[in-house]
């Protein structure tokens, strides 16, 4: 009994080093983790899979509105015309014009490189739209400074 590095207080003390399997650490888990688990797993079986539970207090959020370029002059009068479009904003630039179509999901852009038949298109478009003409920079023009700061 007395000799060897086992017989020492501290050899005894500590426990011998077990690597824990997946299946045992679930076990560690404290009860309110392993209850919302289990809230979890009934409320998807009750309303069927891949299908979440309505939330109190919460609409849903729609993904975000992503953009889109259009490079057919058809195809974007055609998206004018759809009674989910709002609005159009013209910008016109030193060297093109391009157009922007808010719609429910999407905001389409055409950029016209033809001052004249940017033009023509303004005028084609549908009167309900809302329309609003932006003036863009000149290649000359400095950048205006951001809001909230001095110039120079």
């Amino acid at each position: 009994r007395g000799s060897g590095p086992r017989s020492t207080p501290q050899a005894r003390a500590s426990p011998p080093c077990r690597s824990r399997s997946p299946r045992s650490a679930s076990f560690s888990r404290s009860p309110a983790v392993r209850t919302r688990g289990l809230l979890k797993s009934v409320a998807q079986a009750q309303s069927g899979p891949g299908a979440r539970p309505p939330v109190a207090g919460r609409e849903r959020v729609r993904p975000a509105a992503m953009p889109k370029q259009i490079t057919e002059i058809r195809q974007f009068l055609q998206i004018a015309r759809r009674k989910d479009a709002r609005s159009v904003k013209i910008k016109k630039n030193g060297t093109s014009t391009k157009f922007k179509i808010r719609c429910s999901s999407y905001l389409y852009t055409l950029i016209m490189p033809d001052k004249g038949k940017a033009e023509k298109l303004t005028q084609s478009l549908p009167p309900s739209l809302q329309k609003k003409e932006i003036e863009g920079r000149t290649c000359g023009e400095p950048k205006r400074p951001a809001s909230g700061m001095k110039p120079g």
